[in-house]
């Protein structure tokens, strides 16, 4: 996360503490600010990675810096030890138990305070000792004078400063006789002392130091603090804690400590603790804008005065803070004593701010919220704030002088002509009393109350239910201290005739307007104008959506009329007039799944508030808040969908309501009795909606509710929807415009996006289905789509990959949802195809496990014969499924192909190649379905003729294929070749997914084979092509295990802790558990080995079970854990189990694996001799020794220790045996334990 107050990653100090903990390390942060964690510092996650429970598994989230309270605002943190110097593993990694993982955050920065992870490039920090640092490592700048240097150019960094200017600042008192002379030879220091870096460059009377100006903390903390101020002036409190508090995180000392002696430091740090105070003040403020009277603030504030007495804004902030905690006899005593300092001291008395504080107080007036008073000459936000002299703080510069005193009203006219004034002067505000807290809109209501103190005319805008009416009264609740004339909403729900607006709002100001005493002809609005107050008044019109033209010519009409007059609307729609201002009102914040702060989105927290009101007694779990989160994601976050699911818990409990929501709309029935009809259900809010609309917007509607996902407006047109309908579906809040996405027919152009809300959704299918038009836009749907997939298919396969991946990834679940229509329709060529076209990207992606669980069913639709489109399906099923490690799974598919006449598809021979046009789907399919059952031969047969296919990616496929049979048929020396010659291929295609693939096979087969440098080299160029589709993770749980294969134990600890392992699928996360217990158990560390199995086990019969790969695996390292305890039988057991999964989908090299725990089990069992004849029948199975593998090396150590020679006879015994005889060699082993 980059910083509130917008500073680059890379410029973050890694030393610096956050400013504002309070003792204990409760956070002092503003609502809503990404600062405002407690107990956790600010660049630590506040969330573990999805599908982690906890930090005692993997990933072990560990923080760089010990977690020490930061300095209080104006306050030097201690001096001492770096708490980063002894650095546990980065956020987020895999982390082996008692090896720290080395720093591989590559400069990402954390979310504030100044505290970030390690970055890279040089930083100079001067508040405080100087501090140069390279990366993580500081570089010494010994001797005054360099260290002056230094500072000075800091100072100005990347500005030019004149020789004379630098002479004067190191040489002040006596320079020598030739500055420049002795300048260069100090430069010349001053530049062998610095990283490369940290470059000063020179001219003709100048030098300048070239390094980023954020890099310099003292220039990065200027412009913290000018940020800071800006946003209060823009009135975003939030933000400037944020930015003032980052600025303040950077002291750790006295500025330019190193030469305080010198007078151009003395200048510079005078300068810059001015500045901190300045911003300590206004941090301080802000914090107490957003929790008046906090009693810990009003301590930090009588500290700060005992250090600057006569300070007057500190003094201002204490005696209001005194005042809104409740203890205004103190607050005016503390203002005497502050007068009387004045007039001894100083002679003088308050300023005119503190002076009318003081004034407020005596006359019992709680003090309106005020703007802080202007910042004395010289402090940020001086000059922005003189701009005009005229306007006083607390005032509105532009259109009406605003009175800031509550309650203070200035008069109105008297009625005339029919009219009579029903108001009186004390109640100005005429706003219905709310039955329930306000909840989840801090930010919008401070953000739209300064929208309506700088328009006239402001519109909440938003789909029905969204909350607009409630963030309507309490914005005006908030400012009606700020309308003198009153404030007052007229609710127009139940008007149905444009002419009945001016009575209805003379009615909410509380103004008589008779119909029946009107004079014949009068205008109603000229009699309203005439009633209004003269001073300024707000007016809110509720629910102005259906007569949305009629209200926007009143409402123009009015404001034409009476300059003093502001109006806040709520409409589904904008009213459409110039000088209005729109707020998109959005439904509440959801928490994405497994967060562990869910409890505090907004969305969350209003239906626990709402619950609590119908069941009083009711207890949400830590594990009921994930249900709670779901309930809120499905409902989209609507308020009133919300409160409607909270009712329903005085008769259901939370799961059952979770369950029901499929039926949202019969479940969510019989709301508030007292509400309008349209808001009572959810499904009278929607009717209301589609009422609004005319017939075509009507189809549109329903049409588009087939997108599962944001559309384009190329999509919408697929369904016979015009862009005039789309927009105005936009124009009434029932379709969200989003960012832009690439254009379909051209990736680098961008296009709109649209979305609809579930509930809006659902809806419209339910209008659709009435219709009978279901079936017809499903059809459409997934024809556009399957033309989508088809057109990016061949451009995924090539160097253009990567736009068309990323437009592909936009549509994704809607590509989904194509595909489950077209098999839900038994459309089984469409869904063939669609898969077929879609196999590329998801092994772009990686996402071979969700491919297999779609493929599935795709191939067991019913079909007459197998078609080219199944074919290929069948391919890319069999192909991810060995990427997935699930070839297993797919197994009664293959057998199902192996019955239909795919033989003859096959077995044609292609005596002249480049003749070829086809893909060879059906021949690859039959490739890989003899794999699956064992039939290599007829395999490798099957794909022989195409190996020299003329289009490079078809070409590299086929030599793909070829490697995984010879694989299994011959050992890993075959696969070499065939492998560097597939990613000759792909290297010629431009493909990164096929090149990454076939190097990462690549390096595992070279490591087996003993070839360490091609191995790491094989790798290294795999993790490139992986990098470039961003789904390098998984590649690096391949790098561990190489590693290990390697026999670099340590390294592969290293690169296992330095997985960010929030990034992983199910399946790496269980690979890495495997792979920690194969590092523990090498380590010698059982108890550690046996927990991450234990945890390992956990997700394997959660996730894949039925994963025979995988079991197989499990159950080998079981056996090794038990036979390194003594536990012979239980040892026995275990590797049996591994070798018949092994043995049941004909993977060799597995069992070449099970083989190791086999001959570890018959040594612990005594049995030495059948222990070397396992390994070697398992050399025979592989293909290669294997000889640097931690378990092969101690097992070939021990076995010779315990019986000499005999142990090599018996070795070469079992590597001489053939493929059926090596595993009738291990069977016969394992019998014999």
């Amino acid at each position: 996360m980059g910083s509130c107050g917008g500073i680059p990653a890379q410029y973050r100090f890694p030393h610096h503490a956050e400013v504002g903990a309070r003792p204990g390390g409760r956070s002092r942060s503003a609502p809503g600010c990404r600062h405002s964690r407690p107990s956790v510092p600010c660049h630590l996650p506040t969330s573990l990675p999805r599908g982690v429970r906890s930090l005692g598994r993997i990933p072990a989230l560990q923080c760089r810096r010990a977690h020490q309270p930061p300095p209080r605002p104006g306050r030097y943190p201690r001096r001492g030890r770096d708490p980063s110097a002894s650095a546990p593993a980065v956020h987020g990694a895999l982390t082996v138990r008692g090896r720290a993982a080395p720093d591989r955050s590559g400069g990402r920065a954390g979310s504030g305070g100044g505290a970030a992870c390690q970055t890279r490039g040089v930083r100079i920090a001067i508040l405080g000792p100087l501090e140069v640092l390279a990366g993580d490592h500081p570089v010494p700048v010994s001797g005054p004078r360099l260290r002056g240097l230094l500072i000075r150019l800091a100072l100005d960094a990347g500005r030019t400063v004149s020789v004379g200017a630098l002479a004067e600042a190191v040489w002040p008192d006596r320079a020598p006789k030739r500055p420049e002379h002795a300048l260069h030879e100090l430069v010349s220091r001053l530049r062998r002392a610095l990283p490369d870096d940290a470059a000063i460059a020179s001219g003709a009377g100048w030098y300048r130091l070239d390094v980023p100006v954020l890099s310099v903390d003292a220039l990065r903390f200027e412009r913290l603090v000018r940020g800071g101020m800006l946003s209060v002036e823009r009135g975003d409190p939030d933000r400037a804690i944020c930015q003032l508090r980052e600025g303040l995180s950077l002291w750790r000392g006295p500025a330019l400590v190193d030469i305080a002696d010198l007078p151009f430091a003395a200048a510079a740090a005078i300068r810059l603790d001015e500045l901190r105070i300045s911003a300590t003040e206004s941090v301080l403020a802000a914090e107490l804008t957003a929790r008046p009277g906090d009693s810990l603030l009003i301590a930090e504030l009588e500290e700060l005065i005992a250090s600057r007495p006569l300070r007057e804004r500190l003094r201002l902030l204490h005696i209001r803070a005194l005042h809104d905690s409740g203890r205004t006899a103190e607050a005016l005593a503390t203002y005497d004593r502050y007068r009387t300092a004045l007039s001894t001291e100083l002679g003088t008395d308050p300023g005119p701010d503190l002076t009318d504080l003081h004034l407020e107080l005596l006359r019992g007036e709680v003090p309106a919220r005020r703007r802080e008073p202007r910042p004395a000459d010289g402090e940020p936000g001086a000059q922005a704030a003189s701009r005009d002299s005229r306007v006083r703080p607390g005032r509105e510069s532009a259109g009406p002088q605003l009175d800031s005193r509550i309650g203070r009203t200035t008069g109105s006219r008297t009625g005339s002509q029919g009219m009579r004034t029903g108001r009186g002067e004390g109640s100005p505000t005429r706003l219905r009393a709310p039955l329930t807290s306000f909840v989840g809109r801090e930010r919008e209501l401070v953000e739209v109350g300064a929208l309506v103190r700088r328009g006239r005319l402001v519109t909440l805008v938003g789909p029905g239910g969204a909350g607009k009416t409630r963030l309507a009264v309490a914005v005006a609740a908030e400012l009606s201290g700020r309308f003198p004339g009153g404030v007052a909403m007229a609710e127009l729900a139940a008007i149905s005739d444009v002419s009945d607006l001016p009575h209805a709002v003379a009615s909410s100001l509380g103004v008589a307007m008779s119909r029946a005493h009107e004079p014949v002809g009068a205008d109603p609005v000229a009699l309203l104008v005439e009633a209004l107050p003269t001073a300024p008044t707000l007016l809110v019109l509720d629910n102005c959506e259906h007569l949305v033209e009629g209200v926007a010519g009143f409402a123009e009409n009015l404001l034409g009329r009476v300059p003093q007059l502001r109006i806040l609307a709520t409409s589904r729609r904008p009213l459409g007039i110039i000088g209005e201002t729109l707020w998109e009102t959005a439904p509440l914040a959801v928490p994405p799944p497994n967060a562990s702060d869910a409890g505090g989105y907004s969305a969350v927290r209003l239906f626990l508030d709402r619950a609590a009101a119908v069941r009083a007694t009711l207890a949400v779990s830590d594990a009921e808040i994930e249900t709670v989160a779901e309930i809120c994601r499905r409902l989209d976050g609507l308020p009133l969908a919300l409160e409607l699911a909270a009712a329903k818990l005085r008769v259901m409990p939370l799961a059952t309501l979770r369950a029901r929501l499929g039926d949202r709309f019969t479940v969510l029935a019989g709301g508030n009795r007292t509400a309008l009809p349209r808001h009572r259900t959810l499904r009278a809010v929607l009717d209301w909606d589609w009422e609004l609309l005319d017939e075509a917007e009507r189809t549109a509607l329903a049409r588009l509710a087939v997108f599962v996902a944001p559309f384009t407006p190329c999509g919408a047109e697929s369904l016979g929807v015009l862009s005039a309908e789309l927009e105005a579906l936009v124009d009434k809040s029932l379709v969200q415009l989003l960012d832009t996405a690439a254009d379909p027919s051209d990736p680098s152009t961008p296009q709109p996006r649209y979305r609809m809300l579930e509930t809006v959704r659902r809806y419209g299918l339910e209008r659709l289905t009435a219709r009978g038009e279901l079936d017809a836009a499903r059809t459409a749907h997934a024809a556009f789509h399957l033309d989508l997939a088809e057109r990016a298919q061949p451009r995924l396969r090539g160097r253009d990959q990567l736009p068309w991946l990323r437009l592909l990834d936009a549509d994704r679940d809607n590509l989904l949802a194509a595909l489950r229509f077209s098999h839900e329709s038994r459309d089984a060529e469409t869904a063939a195809r669609l898969g077929s076209a879609l196999g590329m990207y998801w092994a772009l992606h990686g996402a071979h496990a969700e491919a297999v669980r779609v493929l599935r069913p795709v191939l067991h639709m019913p079909t007459d014969h197998p078609h080219p489109p199944l074919a290929a399906a069948f391919a890319l099923h069999s192909m991810l499924a060995a990427q997935a490690a699930e070839l297993s799974a797919a197994t009664d598919d293959v057998r199902r192909w192996i019955g239909a006449d795919l033989a003859g598809a096959a077995s044609h021979s292609a005596t002249d190649i480049s003749d070829q046009r086809g893909d060879g789907a059906t021949e690859l399919a039959w490739g890989l379905a003899q794999l699956a059952v064992g039939r290599v031969e007829a395999g490798l047969a099957a794909i022989e003729p195409w190996l020299g296919h003329p289009d490079a990616w078809t070409r590299g496929m086929f030599w793909l294929v070829r490697s995984f049979l010879n694989a299994n048929e011959s050992g890993v020396a075959r696969m070499d070749a065939d492998l560097w010659a597939a990613a000759e291929c792909f290297e010629a295609a431009g493909e990164r997914w096929g090149r990454s693939t076939a190097l990462n096979f690549l390096a595992f087969a070279r490591a087996t084979l003993g070839d360490l440098s091609g191995a790491t080299e094989a790798m290294s160029a795999a993790l490139v092509s992986a990098e470039e589709l961003g789904n390098a993770v998984a590649l690096r749980i391949w790098l561990v295990m190489i590693r290990l294969h390697s026999g670099d134990v340590d390294a592969a600890r290293a690169d296992l802790d330095a997985v960010p392992a929030e990034s992983l699928s199910a399946r790496d996360m269980l690979m890495a558990q495997l792979l920690a217990a194969d590092i523990a158990r090498i380590d010698g560390d059982m108890a550690e080995s046996a927990r991450r199995l234990r945890i390992a086990e956990g997700d394997l019969n959660r996730v894949m079970s039925e994963d025979r790969s995988y079991r197989a695996m499990f159950g080998l390292r079981m056996g090794l854990l038990r036979a390194a305890e003594g536990r012979v039988g239980a040892a026995a057991a275990h590797c049996a189990d591994a070798w018949a999964d092994a043995m049941a989908i004909r993977d060799m090299p597995m069992a070449a694996e099970v083989s190791v725990g086999v001959a570890r089990t018959c040594l612990a069992a005594g049995l030495a001799a059948a222990a070397a004849e396992a390994l070697g029948a398992g050399h025979a199975l592989r293909g290669a020794p294997d000889a640097r593998y931690p378990d092969i090396v101690a097992l070939r150590t021990e076995l010779a220790a315990a019986i000499g020679d005999e142990a090599t006879v018996a070795y070469e015994r079992g590597r001489a045996l053939g493929r059926a005889d090596a595993v009738s060699a291990i069977e016969a082993c394992l019998a014999g334990i």
